[in-house]
């Protein structure tokens, strides 16, 4: 299966520099996009196992958006063999996952339905966060972008016709796993660390593992769809968490116009 995606120029990796891959992954809004496929994740009673699987603290999601930032980063930009290598290694570590659903089934984290409901929440994060916040692209360019991604799904182990290949068949995707989702305590203390973080805002900017955008880091539940937003129960009642849908998408454009001004710094 992986023969398949092997790119005709394999420094290229599986996009290439023409992909509309390329032009989302390197979008410097990837970070909150990645706060928000985690969001969505966890979400997901059985997938939710999967995110916590590294045993980092549930309150701390730093070091869970950087590992992710990591791994797009190598199955994005780096050669074949490396993208490939880097999903093999998620598989095993998701492989190492189990538990016991709801219906008192047991699950493992390389189940086909659960790796697919990780990707779907990834491309659709990083898809809609990047093109709200700013990133031009046209409704064929946002298409073109979940076709491509087929690759990385397919690169996770999952069969190609079961993957969402366009907005159409994404959103036909969430309407019908939505019935698998719940509010579960984990997912509520992961996400009062993203809206209501112990750490002041302005002492964020001092911690070495915090992004820029960190104090932003709110915007990520603002961004989510409001079937989402309604699992988690309560609106929170200030901060860019609470943001509506038009404030929102004002902030990220503000996020990213910051994010795109400041100085490249060099070590």
């Amino acid at each position: 299966m992986t023969a398949g995606l092997v790119h005709e120029e394999a420094h290229h990796g599986l996009f290439g520099p023409g992909s509309v891959t390329w032009r989302v992954h390197a979008d410097p809004l990837m970070g909150l996009a990645t706060l928000r496929a985690l969001l969505l994740q966890v979400l997901h009673p059985a997938g939710q196992a999967t995110v916590f699987a590294a045993g980092d603290r549930i309150d701390d999601p730093w070091a869970r958006v950087a590992r992710l930032l990591r791994y797009v980063g190598v199955i994005t930009f780096g050669s074949s063999a490396e993208a490939i290598m880097a999903a093999a290694r998620l598989r095993a570590l998701h492989a190492q996952v189990g538990g016991t659903r709801s219906n008192g089934q047991s699950f493992r984290g390389d189940d086909e339905d659960l790796v697919l409901w990780m990707h779907c929440c990834q491309v659709t994060s990083f898809l809609d966060v990047v093109h709200r916040g700013g990133l031009a692209l046209s409704s064929g360019q946002r298409d073109a972008y979940l076709s491509e991604q087929v690759r990385t799904a397919v690169a996770w182990g999952l069969d190609p016709g079961d993957v969402p290949d366009c907005q159409r068949t994404l959103t036909r995707y969430f309407r019908r796993t939505r019935g698998e989702l719940s509010m579960t305590a984990h997912a509520r203390i992961f996400m009062d660390a993203v809206i209501e973080p112990a750490v002041p805002e302005l002492m964020m900017l001092a911690q070495r593992n915090h992004p820029a955008w960190a104090p932003a880091a709110g915007l990520a539940f603002a961004s989510l769809p409001a079937w989402a937003q309604r699992f988690y129960g309560i609106r929170p009642s200030s901060g860019p968490a609470a943001f509506a849908s038009a404030a929102t998408t004002v902030a990220l454009h503000s996020v990213r116009d910051g994010l795109l001004e400041r100085p490249v710094q060099h070590s």
